[in-house]
């Protein structure tokens, strides 16, 4: 079995929860395991609410759900890891003032 550590990025467009911007999705013959997650205000003057969802290919579960980000400041939600299966997805959603204000950058050990 092959194990790989891998950076994925993305800003966070959505303000939909359940269908929210997918920033990770885990490929086919694969088990990820979510090491780390960190979610960054780009804002100036505002704080922002950041949602984060497992999909694992038809419901939705909640990992964090309108938590606060501090305006200029990097939020890091995880406190322990978070094991996900071949299909699944990371996706993520802010409040409605917070589309493209939000940037999210996950460490994920993925095993094949």
């Amino acid at each position: 079995m092959a194990e790989a550590y891998k950076l994925y990025s993305e800003n966070v467009a959505s303000v939909t929860p359940g269908s929210g911007t997918v920033a990770y999705t885990v490929p086919s013959a694969t088990t990820a395991i979510v090491r780390s997650i960190y979610v960054c205000n780009l804002e100036t003057t505002v704080d922002h609410a950041v949602n984060i969802e497992v999909n694992d290919g038809g419901t939705n579960r909640f990992i964090v759900k309108g938590v606060a980000v501090p305006m200029q400041s990097t939020l890091q939600p995880l406190s322990g890891s978070v094991v996900l299966e071949a299909g699944d997805k990371l996706e993520f959603s802010a409040d409605a003032a917070g589309a493209n204000d939000l940037d999210v950058c996950i460490s994920v050990l993925e095993i094949s």
